[in-house]
């Protein structure tokens, strides 16, 4: 039941980002005005807000049937999705 609540949790924190990064709000974290960075960065944003949003169903489909070996691959996953969000991020600042 626990664990049930934690990945709801998890599915509604993920969609939040992945609707952050998709929408193009998260171009306030890009400082420099240049246009071709722009674009690059907006398209990088959607690619991860996408892949997010997948891990989010996965998240979903985890509350009611969760092994223990898919409960572990899915943080795992978007920890690296999220370390390469960080490091593309810094890229385009």
């Amino acid at each position: 039941m626990l664990l049930s609540i934690l990945f709801g949790i998890f599915a509604f924190l993920i969609f939040y980002l992945a609707y952050f990064l998709f929408s193009g709000k998260a171009a306030v974290f890009i400082t420099k005005k240049q246009d071709e960075k722009n674009r690059l960065a907006q398209t990088f944003f959607s690619v991860i807000g996408i892949l997010l949003a997948i891990n989010g169903f996965f998240a979903l489909f985890l509350i009611f049937y969760h092994p223990i070996w898919l409960a572990l691959i899915l943080p795992g996953l978007v920890c690296l999705i999220v370390l390469a969000f960080v490091f593309g991020l810094n890229y385009f600042m």
